[in-house]
């Protein structure tokens, strides 16, 4: 009988603690990075960029450093592989589909967003060819690299090669 009270005791404490932490009741800490390691706090900017006769529209993005970037990506006429090699960003974007990636602006800059082929090992650079500026508050572009807090991730496809290679 002891037994018995003893285990049914024990799972109304494991129910409890897995409820707890389900809702998130039992964490007084508030989180400052989400898990892809962006800043909570971090001001979301969303960028849609389309694709269409070989051409990114808009083909200059402009955003702040510490910016959380969203970008929407579509593509009008044909599939299109899309790269932004400082943010570690690969995505292939079907023919009459958007696709969805997000990069924590962590350096500021001007970094080139291309279309590029994939042979083999390596890629081949192609003419479609876009501007992400990266400014500081005040406007600066240059002098300020932290790549230690660059944070990347692709909601969908992301191409890396099996050699690693950016």
């Amino acid at each position: 009988m002891k037994e018995r009270k003893f285990i049914i005791y024990k799972l109304i404490l494991i129910g409890s603690l897995i409820i707890c932490f389900l809702i998130g009741g039992c964490v007084n800490d508030p989180k400052l990075i989400s898990e892809e390691g962006i800043p909570l706090n971090a001001p979301i900017k969303t960028i849609a960029i389309e694709g269409e006769n070989c051409t990114w529209v808009p083909d200059k993005v402009n955003v702040e450093k510490g910016d959380h970037v969203m970008l929407d990506i579509n593509s009008v006429d044909w599939d299109y592989n899309f790269m932004l090699e400082e943010y570690d960003l690969r995505l292939h974007i079907p023919k009459g589909k958007t696709v969805s990636a997000e990069f924590y602006a962590s350096k500021t800059g001007e970094f080139e967003f291309i279309c590029y082929i994939e042979t083999g090992l390596h890629y081949t650079r192609e003419g479609t060819v876009g501007k992400l500026v990266v400014r500081t508050a005040n406007g600066v572009t240059t002098g300020s690299s932290d790549i230690d807090e660059q944070k990347t991730i692709a909601k969908q496809t992301k191409w890396v090669n099996s050699n690693g290679l950016k």
